[in-house]
């Protein structure tokens, strides 16, 4: 089994804002587990900002410096969400520097697609 790495925006001006980009993340999870049998997602940020504040800076660094502990770890980093933010960008620095297989989906949109378009299957088979 793959383990993925799953990169997608998370920060936002409002509380409001980060709670609409975590469901959309979980709808992102949901949609690999429903069409990719043989990868098991990392998605730990999904976590850690429940327990640390995301607008307080020393919070969020510390949350970066976890997610660039256990990057290395996975076998591959997958970014979805429609746009690369500053966050994801830094993330996926060190899957460069990790040598994992990258696969930037955010072409797909903000939602994840209904079904996976053919080139998306081929591209991360």
């Amino acid at each position: 089994m793959r383990i993925i790495y799953l990169a997608h925006p998370l920060g936002a001006p409002t509380p409001e804002g980060v709670e609409a980009n975590k469901a959309r993340a979980r709808r992102w999870i949901r949609w690999i587990y429903d069409h990719f049998k043989d990868v098991a997602v990392i998605a730990d940020w999904l976590i850690t900002v429940d327990v640390l504040d995301d607008f307080n800076p020393e919070h969020r660094a510390h949350g970066m410096k976890m997610n660039k502990a256990i990057i290395p770890r996975c076998s591959e980093f997958w970014m979805v969400g429609g746009r690369v933010s500053n966050g994801m960008r830094d993330e996926s620095i060190t899957s460069i520097e990790a040598q994992l297989r990258i696969f930037d989906l955010t072409w797909l949109g903000e939602e994840p697609p209904v079904d996976v378009p053919e080139q998306v299957r081929a591209l991360v088979a």
